[in-house]
């Protein structure tokens, strides 16, 4: 019996969480994917307490890019974005905050966002570009340049 302990004592000791990582979600934390319409999903990243708000953003937004890209789609809309925090105590007195951020994405190709279209590559990008300094309009992005900006928080 006092062997048994001993294990479930090492299997908790070396499989204490860390900090959440940029992994599919799991006890610790991490991110999911969720279909609600045509080309619409919802893209959730939530953490323990060992990672702070801006990480947690960032990983939703690499998320939605990555997610993007793995159905074949260029460009992610974000309809709507929430960021909850969560404040909680144990046993002892300490205090500590979990973060979770949740998009609201819709997925295009280039030449579904510019019909009737035949572009290379760069010239979408700059389309984009374009029209998102005209309109001052930060809410469409391109995956791929996502993706690669925010490749440190994987």
């Amino acid at each position: 019996m006092k062997k048994l302990y001993l294990i479930f004592a090492f299997i908790m000791l070396t499989g204490c969480p860390g900090a959440t990582g940029y992994n599919p979600i799991g006890f610790t934390g991490g991110f999911s994917e969720t279909q609600i319409a045509k080309n619409r999903y919802k893209i959730l990243y939530r953490a323990n307490a060992f990672v702070g708000s801006e990480t947690v953003e960032n990983r939703a937004m690499l998320r939605a890019a990555d997610f993007t890209m793995e159905l074949g789609k260029d460009l992610f809309a974000i309809i709507q974005e929430r960021n909850r925090q969560k404040i909680s105590g144990d046993s002892s007195g300490g205090v500590y905050t979990k973060f979770r951020t949740t998009l609201e994405i819709k997925v295009f190709n280039f030449q579904d966002y510019f019909p009737n279209t035949m572009y290379t590559k760069a010239q979408y990008k700059e389309l984009i570009e374009k029209r998102n300094n005209q309109k001052g309009d930060t809410n469409l992005y391109i995956a791929e340049d996502v993706a690669k900006y925010l490749s440190n928080y994987r």
